[in-house]
């Protein structure tokens, strides 16, 4: 039996998945945005949702401690492109190659 939060969960992991797979990305500068936002982070990760007119965010930023990278935000923006997007639409392109992937629980 699943707890609510669980199932929540479930019905979040291929949204996330298509992230990861399809790596569109942006470097993210703040001063970008119009309105000001308080997201810190370094690259932000985007997706268009399946059947749906919005934009899945996950925004990463590099800990200075340790070197790599951390998630920092994610958040869903109803938009159906990116340049209607305010937190994508003024941001530098870049492209990600997936050398490989850990993930660490």
């Amino acid at each position: 039996m699943y707890k609510a939060e669980d199932l929540q969960n479930l019905q979040m992991k291929p949204r996330i998945n298509d992230i990861t797979l399809k790596v569109l990305s942006v470097i993210f500068k703040n001063e970008n945005i119009s309105p000001p936002t308080k997201i810190d982070c370094d690259i932000m990760f985007y997706s268009k949702a399946k059947n749906d007119n919005a934009i899945i965010h996950l925004g990463i930023k590099q800990d200075a401690q340790f070197g790599y990278y951390i998630p920092k935000t994610f958040f869903i923006e109803k938009v159906s492109s990116k340049q209607e997007d305010i937190y994508l639409s003024k941001q530098e392109e870049i492209e990600i190659t997936v050398l490989n992937r850990t993930i660490m629980l």
